[in-house]
């Protein structure tokens, strides 16, 4: 079963029109504005795997607090500073091209494009489309391509900046980073080794340009969240605790505790370079099983 209606967010409808999914498998939500899923929890999980902040305004055109917004076709600050931070695609409005349901196996696969127009070349003057299918059952699975439809090359990075919900901040471990090297953006991006799981004690706001693609959330009292991206180079770990939660205006009291992101893209040195006529493809995977 899915429906389309408005986003609910504290008991008030906004602007944003969402994609309601239910099966024996899952329930989830998917906003038309970046084609983000905003939540999804397994039938068999008695949580969300993903967390959303219940203070988003819920705005046409302003970037949604939580669930996985798609930052393209750059991630963090714009190159030159001329933009706003993470690029357009989260903000923008994706055409919705089919929805199907996989009945065997309780899946439904939900497809979007977003192509360039002439909002999109205001702000990046390439022609670009975007094709992401997100399925939805047991497990969580997007799938993005992208394609340079124009007649030169250009150059984007991305992430899937994907918030996980957790009971603990402070009990949650990342596994899987272990010897590799990471850039802290708290301390003047000077490079550093990772040399056992990630802990958590202060702010955090790591990138991981080459990083291993699997990685894991580990808390007492839950099964691990698994997250494979084997396609995707980087990964960036970022919780922003308590003085920047409150600055950020958009993450309500104490909610810092409850989330970690693992955003798992193509960043920093691992910036693609994308032929004419070319195309790439890009997976994630999150489970708990």
């Amino acid at each position: 079963m899915h429906t389309i209606k408005k986003l609910e967010l504290n008991q008030q409808l906004t602007d944003l029109d969402i994609l309601e999914i239910d099966s024996p498998s899952c329930s989830a939500c998917i906003a038309l504005q970046g084609a983000q899923i905003l939540q999804y929890q397994p039938k068999h999980r008695a949580t969300p795997l993903l967390w959303l902040s219940q203070v988003n305004t819920g705005q046409l055109g302003k970037a949604l607090r939580g669930g996985i917004p798609l930052c393209f076709p750059w991630f963090g600050a714009h190159p030159q500073g001329l933009q706003p931070a993470h690029g357009f695609a989260r903000n923008q409005i994706w055409e919705l091209q089919n929805v199907s349901y996989d009945e065997a196996q309780a899946i439904h696969h939900v497809d979007f494009i977003l192509q360039d127009s002439p909002e999109t070349r205001k702000i990046w003057s390439h022609a670009f489309r975007l094709k992401l299918r997100i399925s939805c059952g047991r497990s969580l699975n997007l799938d993005l391509h992208v394609e340079n439809i124009g007649s030169q090359a250009f150059e984007f990075s991305f992430a899937w900046h994907s918030y996980f919900q957790i009971n603990q901040i402070r009990q949650t471990e990342i596994h899987g980073l272990q010897n590799a090297e990471f850039i802290d953006q708290l301390q003047n991006n000077h490079h550093f080794l990772e040399t056992d799981a990630v802990t958590f004690q202060q702010e955090m706001d790591r990138i991981y340009p080459k990083a291993s693609g699997y990685y894991q959330i580990v808390q007492a009292h839950a099964e691990p969240i698994q997250i494979a991206a084997p396609s995707c180079a980087s990964v960036v770990i970022w919780n922003p605790w308590q003085d920047k939660a409150e600055r950020l205006g958009d993450i309500a009291e104490g909610d810092w505790q409850h989330f970690v992101c693992v955003e798992c893209g193509q960043i920093a040195s691992e910036t693609v370079r994308l032929a004419a006529g070319s195309e790439v493809h890009y997976q994630l995977k999150i489970t708990d099983l």
